[in-house]
């Protein structure tokens, strides 16, 4: 635990050192005892769960301006979000998957209670064109500042082809019910040795959703 406020270490805090931190140019100066957290420390895109926590509680603060949304997917509704895929293949909600050892991220290094769940999508025998989509719930921008933070964790263990789609849905006004389809990056090439983390920033000053598309590729 740490002193301030009670709250644990926090890898994704906004004060918390850059792994380059006094760096001479020769490689890191902190490395994290889970490589998961290298690529996190030191972000500078928005306050974490726990900073937000940190301030409402030193200056006793009922409510809080940051702009968090949160997915576990522990519970079945998947926090609102929709699975847009054939019915005989797609994203799944699981606990693991036979012949992977991946286990669910959401909680690490945050105290954990009970079965955890995790989205998960098998490119196996499918073709080019096989694509499946998840999307999340419409969110609108709610502070003055319109940039957005996108973090998740993704392990790839297919073919290096496959391909990892990340796209915005941006509905122009209520009557819009289609949106614009925006591809704002693409995750493919080799497996990966463990789960990965992943954030990405955009600017939106309308109503949107996140889609995260798998696509195998044809060999």
């Amino acid at each position: 635990m740490s002193t301030t406020q009670d709250t644990p270490y926090d890898y994704y805090s906004v004060m918390h050192s850059d792994k380059n931190e006094s760096s001479n140019g020769n490689g890191p100066t902190i490395i994290t005892k889970h490589p998961e957290f290298q690529g996190v420390i030191g972000q500078r895109l928005d306050m974490s769960e726990y900073d937000v926590i940190e301030l409402n509680k030193l200056y006793k603060c009922s409510s809080s301006i940051s702009f968090l949304d949160h997915c576990s997917f522990d519970d079945e509704s998947l926090c609102q979000m929709s699975v847009c895929s054939a019915a005989d293949y797609g994203w799944k909600r699981v606990t693991s998957v036979s012949g992977i050892s991946v286990t669910d991220h959401t909680y690490l290094g945050k105290e954990q209670n009970g079965t955890t769940f995790f989205m998960h999508f098998s490119t196996e025998g499918r073709n080019e064109g096989d694509a499946a989509r998840v999307e999340s719930k419409t969110m609108t921008p709610k502070r003055d500042c319109k940039v957005q933070c996108l973090q998740f964790y993704y392990y790839h263990s297919g073919h290096e082809s496959d391909q990892l789609n990340i796209w915005i849905r941006e509905y122009q006004n209520k009557e819009d019910n289609r949106g614009t389809l925006t591809l704002m990056d693409q995750i493919t090439g080799q497996s990966f040795f463990f789960v990965c983390f992943f954030f990405k920033s955009f600017t939106y000053y309308k109503t949107y959703k996140a889609v995260f598309q798998d696509a195998p590729s044809n060999i």
